[in-house]
């Protein structure tokens, strides 16, 4: 719900995981890059100045740097460009805020660019301010599918062994039998 804390508990979870994990890769991704710097730029100002965490803010990029090397991304998912700048970096958190409004950019920011970048830390993504079912749904599809193709590819492996196995006529002996055949099906 409106007003319930979102802004704050996302603030303290990207600080903890940066500080916690010295030169990792943290992301705040809201609809646009200057709604990112709306909502939670003043937050991390607010948090630094509280805590004395050291903070290196650089507006122009919108990036914070922290003493340890940990470094916070804040940007938007409404222009592909946006989302390509993501491509290729490890991160140990990504905090999409309002990602039920990403609708077109959702699947593709998820399935192709942060699914990979979580990889190197097992990273987290946050989806805060979206509805359950929608990313309930997601993720339904994706393990559909990943099952799906686990049972195609495991048929396919199956199926080649039993006919490489009846095509050797593998021999064996059992008991007092010799020279018994070994017939896959």
């Amino acid at each position: 719900s409106r007003r319930a804390g979102k802004t704050y508990a996302c603030c303290a979870y990207l600080n903890e995981i940066c500080l916690s994990i010295a030169g990792c890769n943290t992301a705040y991704i809201a609809l646009t890059r200057s709604t990112a710097k709306q909502i939670l730029w003043p937050e991390l100002e607010r948090f630094n100045r509280r805590f004395g965490l050291g903070m290196d803010f650089h507006l122009s990029e919108l990036i914070v740097m922290f003493p340890n090397g940990s470094k916070l991304i804040l940007t938007g998912a409404n222009e592909e460009t946006q989302i390509e700048k993501l491509r290729g970096s490890p991160f140990a958190l990504v905090v999409l805020d309002e990602s039920g409004s990403f609708r077109p950019h959702l699947s593709a920011l998820i399935e192709e660019v942060l699914e990979p970048a979580m990889l190197d830390y097992q990273g987290t993504i946050a989806a805060i301010g979206t509805q359950p079912m929608r990313i309930l749904w997601l993720f339904m599809a994706e393990g559909l599918l990943l099952g799906l193709l686990g049972t195609a590819v495991g048929t396919a492996l199956s199926l080649a062994v039993i006919w490489a196995l009846n095509r050797i006529k593998l021999t064996f002996a059992f008991g007092m039998v010799d020279k018994l055949v070994l017939a896959a099906t």
